[in-house]
Formats: structure tokens, sequence, C-alpha cells
């Protein structure tokens, strides 16, 4: 019986691993050519999106540390009156 509990184990490692890498594959790769999608146009389009978040990013960094300043400035302004 405590023999039979391994059994799941060993059978997911010598069948339904590979099966199952090479069914998700499978459909992967049917739904891109299904959806008519250009793999290589979506590459270079992902990799402009990319470089546009990391300068949307630094923007908004620096947008934020001069609303500190500014703040800053301001509250000192006033404390000074």
């Amino acid at each position: 019986m405590i023999e039979d509990i391994h059994e799941p184990v060993d059978l997911y490692r010598t069948v339904f691993r590979e099966a199952h890498a090479r069914n998700t594959s499978e459909f992967f790769e049917d739904l891109v050519r299904r959806s008519g999608v250009d793999e290589r146009a979506n590459i270079v389009t992902v990799k402009e999106l990319r470089v546009l978040e990391s300068q949307v990013g630094d923007a908004s960094s620096s947008s934020k540390w001069w609303k500190v300043l500014r703040t800053a400035v301001i509250v000192f302004g006033v404390i000074s009156l």
C-alpha cells in the first residue's frame, strides 16, 4: 500500500510532465496561428512599449521630486512669514 503513494509522482515524472509541456506548447502555437499575430512585429512593438514605459517611469519619478521640492519651498515660505 505505501508503495502506491508514489505512483502519481512517478507517472508525472515519466509521462505527464513531457506531455503537458508538449500540449501547452502546441496549444499556444495554435492560438498564435489562429490569431494572425505577426510574432516578429509583436516583438518589435513590445520593445518599443518597454522603452516608452521606462521613459514614463523616469518622468514620473522626476515629476514627483519636483512636487516635493515645490511643496517644501511653499512650506518654508509660509513658515518664514
